[in-house]
């Protein structure tokens, strides 16, 4: 995970996250047979971080919000930009009305997200496969979370430092998941030829 430190020449204030967004859990009834009933245009959102599971008929939210697994590889963030909707495995945080464009998401889910993970509560699979955790909207509320905000010169909530200092982390990001997915390709290529012998 990578975590957002504070820049020693930069001046923060300590809002609490409770306090910038609010929860929204997903709709339970939201259950692949439904899905099937209600086939249509807008996706719908489960515990995977990456693809809907389905497109229904109907959405619940339309625009830009942070949401987070809350079953399965528990606490990962994803950013959805779109009309959609979610299941009981999913939740948005919506940021309130007094943050509103004062706040970068991707500022927010950089600093989050590795809080998010190391307090989820369950069994981790081997190398990181079939992970069983959660992390519900009570125990995130729970934790009390602070989060760190670069305040401008005249004490203003700084938006180009926030997105600057996102889109830092996020290039490191890519770089890490490029070199990942380099090691799975030879890895893979490794037991192609080891089959190939045999």
């Amino acid at each position: 995970m990578i975590h957002i430190d504070k820049e020693e020449s930069v001046e923060y204030t300590d809002e609490l996250l409770n306090k910038i967004v609010t929860y929204h859990n997903g709709n339970a009834s939201y259950t692949k047979t439904w899905c099937q009933k209600h086939k249509g245009a807008y996706p719908i959102y489960s515990a995977n971080n990456l693809e809907p599971i389905a497109h229904i008929d109907t959405y619940d939210y339309d625009g830009e919000y942070l949401t987070y697994s809350k079953n399965g590889c528990a606490g990962y963030i994803t950013i959805i930009n779109d009309r959609f909707s979610i299941n009981g495995d999913r939740c948005v945080m919506s940021i309130n009305e007094e943050y509103a464009d004062k706040l970068s998401l991707l500022y927010l889910k950089y600093y989050l997200e590795p809080i998010f993970r190391k307090n989820k509560k369950g069994r981790l699979g081997t190398f990181g496969k079939n992970e069983f955790t959660k992390l519900n909207s009570t125990m995130i509320k729970n934790l009390n979370i602070t989060v760190p905000i670069p305040l401008a010169s005249d004490g203003s909530y700084d938006l180009e430092k926030q997105q600057e200092i996102a889109a830092r982390y996020k290039q490191i990001d890519e770089i890490k998941q490029g070199l990942i997915n380099k090691i799975i390709q030879l890895t893979s290529i490794n037991v192609v030829q080891e089959t190939a012998e045999k």
